[in-house]
C-alpha cells in the first residue's frame, strides 16, 4: 500500500492568510520546492486535505478554492512534484459536516481511493484539527508550530516545512 503524506495547505505549504481567495494572495513557504520533492524521491505520494469555510461563509467560491488549488499544483509541477489529490471541506464548524478536519470523511475516502497506508503515512498541518485528524486517523503527524498552541495529537514539532520532510525521511531511513 502506498505511503502519503497529507499536508493542510494553508499555514503548511503555503504562509496562511485569512480567507485566502486570490492567486495573488499565494505564497510559498520556504524550501517547499526542495522538501517536496526530496519526499518523492523516497516515494511518498502527497496530497492535500483542507477545511475551506470561506465557501461557506459566501467570502469566497469553490471556484475561487480550485483556481488557488490547481495553481500550487502546476507551480509544484514545474517542479517535478505530483500532488496525488485535493480534498476540500466547504463547511463551516458550525456546520458540523463530516468532512471538515478532524472528522474522517477524507481520511476514509482517501484510503479507499487512493490506498492509503495510515501505518507508514505522515498528516503534516499547524493547527489542532489537522494533528487530531492525522491521529484519529492512524497516521503520524507533525505539527509546524509558529505562535500556535501545541496539539497533544502531534507526534513530533517543528519550526517549518523543511524540518517536517526532515522528520519524515529520516524516521523512514
Amino acid at each position: 500500500m502506498p505511503k502519503f503524506v497529507i499536508f493542510d495547505r494553508d499555514g503548511t505549504l503555503i504562509k496562511h492568510v485569512k480567507y485566502l481567495n486570490k492567486i495573488e494572495q499565494v505564497v510559498f513557504t520556504d524550501g517547499i520546492f526542495e522538501s517536496l520533492k526530496n519526499l518523492t524521491l523516497n516515494n511518498y505520494r502527497l496530497a492535500i486535505i483542507t477545511n475551506q469555510s470561506l465557501i461557506n461563509r459566501k467570502l469566497g467560491t469553490l471556484e475561487q478554492v480550485n483556481l488557488i488549488n490547481n495553481f500550487i499544483k502546476e507551480q509544484l509541477r514545474f517542479n517535478l512534484i505530483e500532488i496525488e489529490f485535493i480534498l476540500v471541506c466547504p463547511h463551516t464548524p458550525e456546520e458540523k459536516c463530516n468532512c471538515r478536519k478532524p472528522k474522517q470523511k477524507f481520511m476514509d475516502y482517501a484510503i479507499d481511493k487512493y490506498g492509503l497506508d495510515t501505518a507508514t503515512s505522515f498528516m503534516v498541518g499547524d493547527t489542532e484539527s489537522d494533528m487530531e485528524f492525522g491521529k484519529k486517523g492512524g497516521c503520524k503527524t507533525i505539527q509546524i508550530i509558529e505562535s500556535k498552541e501545541h496539539s497533544i495529537y502531534a507526534d513530533y514539532k517543528c519550526k517549518n516545512l523543511n524540518e517536517a520532510c526532515e522528520i519524515i525521511l529520516s524516521s523512514s531511513s
